[in-house]
């Protein structure tokens, strides 16, 4: 609903958009923020910045930099991880360690 009203109208603000979808305003900034919805320019009166580094966005919580370096650094922690041989033991696998029982 939403996305088909942005579609057919001039951008406006998010509460405009609201009250013409019945969406509320909350919500419609949780899709921004989900990626659910994208913009394609910025909405008048609300700013969406990076979580990371404070550049506007217009879409999720990271912009494109951002989110690639914290995939890059998410890639290098496993690897590390995978290497050390520390990593995630389930409670069942510790307790076979320890020799524990619940």
């Amino acid at each position: 609903m939403v996305k088909d009203f942005l579609r057919s109208s001039k951008l406006t603000g998010i509460a405009e958009i609201s009250a013409a979808t019945g969406v509320d305003s909350e919500r419609i900034i949780n899709f921004i923020k989900e990626g659910r919805l994208v913009l394609t320019t910025p909405i008048s009166g609300v700013e969406f910045k990076c979580e990371r580094c404070g550049n506007l966005i217009l879409s999720g919580r990271f912009c494109s930099e951002c989110a690639k370096n914290l995939s890059q650094e998410l890639r290098d922690n496993i690897s590390f991880e995978s290497k050390s041989g520390s990593g995630m033991l389930s409670r069942d696998t510790i307790k076979k360690k320890h020799g524990s029982e619940d």
